[in-house]
């Protein structure tokens, strides 16, 4: 980690929703620190040996009054630049998006951004934190990074609404832009015949930061923007400049619209295949069941819900100790689905991870609450079977096999049946070695492939 290009830290007590844009940065080449509680966010902030470039925060509506309270907490009061507060939130009332801006708040994202987009914003930021904390001696040098790093369009206006500054985004948004033009009449497209409730008008009108949504019109194309002015006002009580921070939020806006057009031609598939509606739901529901009691993202696989390779790790090595030291048995089967590949390349990937899934589900019902489940690789699974001899792994195993075979699922073809493969290895000893008992475990897995698929091969040295 100490050749990342930064640390990032991530905010998201509301299961999960920002892990893949965790692996985006991660990929990227930063440091991420992840924060499923308050408390964890504090120790990161204010307690850990650890320098955070920036913070984002997933808020999740309803919006209540703890939300400020915990904003709040999360900005040093002596300098809230020095680590950039971001918060990502659906369409936020204006009142609510005023009040985290007065907080100290660097900036609102909102959803839906895909995670591209979001690990760009939260990149070009950190570059342009450590860019600036190395120029503050040249304060115009330092102005001219801020303005042309900001992926927020920059506009500064006098009081005559004439354009005398703005960044670099601002001028790729408008090419043709100059300073001493009139903002109205070159960024308004063909929307300027109205302006009484332009969030600048407002702004003069109220002496105060407006916010606002606007729609700019040119040649029939629309953009649509998330504004923000802000009047400076000089000694005598007039405006001496306004501060305007223009958000596109048009591939937002398109995204919207078109997973709102994917989920009507979702819901329209679902009404016709009543079966797999009732399916869908339940897995649905199951899901939503256990994602409620994950305690750790670390130890858990983002799309099954169940324990991860992490935790497989972690599970092996403390069941092994257990079982060498009072001299149990201890079973370790490893799962792999049957030409997976195929299907994913038949089906797509979204079939695929319902058989994932779907799958995951049935090992669930075919254990007991004592054994443990974790998804160990792409397709495949483990399941360690404390104090369980040969004969009862056995009977397990085929039971978990047949289970699989006779299950069901739609596919866009019709209904198709999945099959699986198993490798189990029985050990009893008091020294028993993890690494031995995955080896011989996957050895039987490789055995049970080669030997025609959807079958069990074992091994027992107790």
């Amino acid at each position: 980690m100490n050749n990342s290009k930064g640390r990032i830290l991530i905010i998201d007590r509301h299961h999960n929703t920002l892990a893949p844009l965790l692996s985006s940065l991660e990929d990227s080449g930063y440091a991420v620190t992840l924060a499923l509680k308050l408390e964890d966010a504090h120790s990161a902030l204010f307690e850990d040996d650890i320098d955070i470039d920036c913070t984002i925060i997933n808020v999740i509506e309803p919006i209540t009054d703890n939300i400020y309270e915990s904003i709040s907490s999360l900005i040093p009061h002596t300098d809230n630049l020095k680590t950039p507060l971001l918060v990502y939130s659906s369409k936020l009332p204006p009142k609510v998006a005023e009040t985290f801006y007065d907080l100290g708040v660097f900036q609102i994202i909102e959803k839906p951004c895909s995670n591209k987009n979001l690990s760009e914003m939260l990149t070009n930021l950190v570059r342009l934190k450590k860019r600036t904390a190395l120029s503050t001696q040249n304060t115009t040098a330092l102005y001219s990074t801020l303005m042309d790093n900001l992926p927020v369009e920059i506009t500064i206006l006098n009081n005559s609404f004439s354009i005398i500054d703005y960044n670099l985004a601002f001028k790729n948004a408008y090419p043709g832009v100059s300073t001493g033009e009139n903002y109205f009449e070159k960024c308004c497209g063909d929307d300027n015949l109205d302006l009484t409730e332009h969030p600048i008008s407002r702004a003069v009108r109220s002496g105060n930061t407006e916010y606002g949504n606007i729609v700019i019109t040119e040649n029939e194309n629309q953009r649509h923007y998330n504004i923000i002015v802000t009047p400076v006002i000089n000694q005598n009580n007039k405006i001496d400049i306004l501060l305007i921070q223009g958000i596109d939020q048009t591939s937002q806006i398109v995204m919207e619209k078109k997973l709102r057009r994917q989920v009507q031609n979702f819901n329209r598939i679902l009404k016709e295949q009543d079966r797999t509606t009732d399916y869908l739901i339940s897995v649905q529901k199951d899901l939503q069941k256990k994602g409620a009691e994950l305690e750790k993202l670390s130890i858990t696989d983002y799309l099954t819900g169940i324990n991860n390779r992490r935790k497989f790790n972690e599970a092996i090595k403390s069941e092994t100790l257990r079982a060498s030291r009072y001299n149990h048995p201890l079973s370790l089967l490893l799962i792999d689905i049957d030409d997976f590949k195929v299907v994913n390349d038949t089906y797509g990937h979204p079939f695929g991870d319902i058989v994932l899934k779907s799958l995951t589900t049935v090992f669930q019902l075919s254990t007991r609450e004592t054994d443990i489940l974790a998804r160990y690789g792409g397709e495949e699974f483990a399941i360690i079977l404390p104090e369980t001899e040969y004969e009862t792994a056995l009977v397990v195993s085929e039971r978990i096999r047949s289970n699989v075979e006779k299950r069901k699922l739609a596919a866009s073809s019709g209904e198709i049946n999945i099959t699986i493969s198993i490798g189990l290895a029985t050990i009893a000893s008091e020294n028993i070695d993890p690494d031995k008992i995955i080896q011989l475990s996957d050895e039987c897995l490789y055995a049970a492939k080669n030997l025609g698929k959807n079958r069990v091969e074992s091994i027992n040295l107790s």
